[in-house]
């Protein structure tokens, strides 16, 4: 490829992909530089230079000057050698490919984390994309995508594990979620292992505010009702409450196991299992455990 058809392309590629062309430019000099500093050898390094108008690309090979050292020993000013060897254009659309994929890849992560940085907390819907032994890549919407992280925690301790034991997601299964962590592109922190290749949102099906999300969305009464205000003095005792005012009570058919048990004013719980087939369903325990008969 010319060097003059190389520019063309980069530019035109600039402009689908909306990057600042000089910005572009500035960072492929410096991936060509560290390459042809290991591909020839040298020992302070290499500048490389992109003619704005031809795309012509030269290499000069770095000399520290004797008289530019500083009081810490290091080179402030060095010569530049002319070194430029053949074939420089293969070798930078390489580079230029792969500057172009990681500025639009950056450009994607950091317009994500802007829209989304606000709204942890908030619960989700997507459809799984994909389910490795790791973690579960869930799709949003076109072009964004989430992580449900599952790490054997007694391997990576650092990882998280955001999946209810037992559960497994097959592709295409629409699941909720809440977001609980977003990746900042820009971060000085240590990335987490395989950060880049990971989408930056993270998710989770353990938070105790996923449950408070789904009442608010399956029972809005809940969270719409208005709050308790104490009765006033001159108000009868026996006067009617309005139907705003009054409590309510949400029983939760599926209440764990765990729930507290109340002793049934017949059989105490101590019955026995034939007994207790034939046991009327009286007190909260058995009616929360209606599906097994022989508990009460």
């Amino acid at each position: 490829m010319a060097a003059s058809d190389m520019m063309s392309a980069l530019m035109e590629l600039c402009q689908e992909k909306h990057i600042d062309q000089l910005y572009l430019i500035d960072r492929l000099e410096q991936s060509l530089a560290k390459s042809y500093a290991e591909i020839l050898h040298l020992e302070w390094g290499a500048k490389v230079t992109i003619d704005r108008t031809t795309g012509k690309i030269y290499v000069y090979r770095l000399e520290p000057i004797d008289d530019s050292m500083d009081e810490e020993g290091n080179f402030t000013e060095f010569e530049e050698i002319d070194v430029t060897p053949k074939n420089t254009s293969r070798i930078a659309a390489q580079h230029a490919k792969a500057e172009i994929n990681a500025i639009v890849r950056n450009s994607a992560r950091e317009q994500i984390y802007e829209e989304f940085s606000g709204r942890i907390g908030d619960l989700i819907s997507g459809t799984v994309l994909q389910s490795t032994p790791d973690f579960t890549i869930v799709k949003i919407r076109e072009g964004v995508e989430a992580e449900l992280p599952h790490f054997d925690q007694r391997r990576y301790e650092n990882e998280r594990n955001e999946r209810p034991m037992g559960e497994r997601y097959l592709h295409n299964q629409h699941i909720k979620a809440v977001i609980i962590d977003v990746r900042d592109p820009n971060s000085n922190l240590q990335p987490v292992r395989g950060e880049h290749s990971r989408p930056p949102i993270v998710i989770s099906r353990t938070h105790p505010e996923l449950m408070r999300r789904l009442f608010e969305q399956e029972v809005p009464e809940i969270y719409e009702a208005p709050s308790k205000s104490s009765r006033s003095p001159a108000s009868p005792a026996s006067a009617p409450r309005s139907p705003s005012t009054r409590s309510m009570t949400v029983w939760i058919p599926w209440a764990p196991a765990s729930a507290p048990r109340q002793p049934c004013s017949r059989c105490r719980g101590r019955a026995p299992w034939r007994a207790r087939r034939r046991h009327p369903v009286g007190c909260r325990s058995c009616r929360l455990r209606r599906q097994r008969p022989f508990a009460c």
